[in-house]
């Protein structure tokens, strides 16, 4: 059986149902152990679009921002040689898209829609001091999105996001997910609504600024609330929980996901745990990456090529 070696990911999971399949693939941002003969997730994905067997009825779900304007944006992992790659890939599809109508790839980064400064951002202190804006207001889209607090919002994307997320308010992982939202607004938000982003977190505890990543699945753990570490897992769990509804109303029968490795292994396990979703198979890291040293994980898998043929 023929092999195909893929630089710029290090696991994936091919998962079906009785209407589509659905290939996670778990990107290593910063990792530039590639395979020796540099075959890029995007060109491997520009194939398949072009491909008569997937390109009617195949998307690309991406952990690309979901704003009109990438101008702004800080560019993380730069010098990641398969995300430079992939960008460019990227920007190519979105442009043809626009200009054609003809969309294979569709963007699922949500989150900064949902807060103006990313928690990368914040936890470097970078110009914090000059970014004035109080703990309701940085908050107020989340809050909105969830029914927490209510008041008119003039925000075209929020708007379109709530009406999405209205239709799937009595499932599971949206109950937990508002669960978590709530448990974070009554310890920091609803008593210190008008002061200052800046000044709160000056005046955080040393607990409140433990970053500790729940890894496991689900991750909707409410015992211990830390401040950035809460941040980070309710806005990534807000994307996972958007692109979970794109796998379910987008009409194609091959569905291509690539996302850092802990989102990927989320909807992994949502997909297989809430929607009925089996597993086919899998290759390279896609569980328990952290017991697993850094030095030995390569950014390339070895998949066999009838999957993309």
């Amino acid at each position: 059986m023929l092999k195909l070696n893929i630089s710029g990911t290090i696991g994936l999971s091919i998962l079906e149902n009785e209407n589509n399949k659905i290939f996670i693939f778990y990107d290593d941002h910063q990792n530039k152990k590639y395979c020796k003969d540099n075959y890029f997730i995007s060109t491997l994905l520009n194939s398949i679009i072009k491909n008569p067997k997937y390109n009617k009825d195949t998307c690309l779900i991406l952990e690309e921002p979901f704003i009109n304007n990438n101008d702004k944006i800080k560019v993380l992992w730069s010098e990641s040689k398969h995300l430079e790659y992939f960008r460019k890939f990227y920007s190519k599809i979105i442009n043809k898209c626009g200009k054609n109508k003809v969309c294979f790839g569709f963007p699922a980064d949500i989150r900064l829609s949902l807060l103006d400064i990313s928690i990368e951002e914040i936890m470097e202190n970078i110009e914090l001091n000059k970014y004035k804006i109080n703990i309701f207001n940085y908050f107020k889209h989340i809050l909105y999105l969830f029914d927490i607090e209510v008041f008119s919002n003039n925000n075209k994307i929020i708007n379109f996001l709530k009406l999405v997320f209205s239709k799937y308010t009595k499932s599971n992982y949206y109950i937990q997910l508002k669960l978590k939202i709530m448990n974070f607004y009554k310890k920091f938000i609803i008593n210190n609504k008008n002061i200052m982003l800046n000044d709160f977190i000056k005046k955080l505890s040393p607990e409140d600024y433990i970053f500790k990543y729940d890894k496991g699945y689900p991750f909707f753990d409410t015992d211990n609330i830390y401040f950035f570490d809460e941040i980070d897992k309710i806005s990534s769990g807000i994307m996972e929980f958007f692109i979970i509804i794109m796998v379910i109303l987008l009409p194609y029968k091959f569905k291509f996901i690539y996302a850092g490795y802990y989102h990927s292994n989320n909807i992994k396990h949502i997909l297989i745990n809430s929607y009925n979703y089996k597993l086919i198979t899998e290759y390279g890291i896609t569980e328990n990456i952290e017991k697993i040293n850094d030095k030995t994980i390569n950014n390339c898998i070895n998949v066999d090529e009838k999957y993309f043929i």
